[in-house]
């Protein structure tokens, strides 16, 4: 399925942003 698969890179990406200590300039 089209969607899951985006939704799924989707989450996997925003997990990635957090794992790294100056992504996107989150505390």
């Amino acid at each position: 399925n089209y969607l899951t698969a985006v939704e799924i890179l989707a989450d996997a990406g925003l997990k990635a942003e957090r794992a790294r200590p100056d992504a996107l300039g989150w505390d």
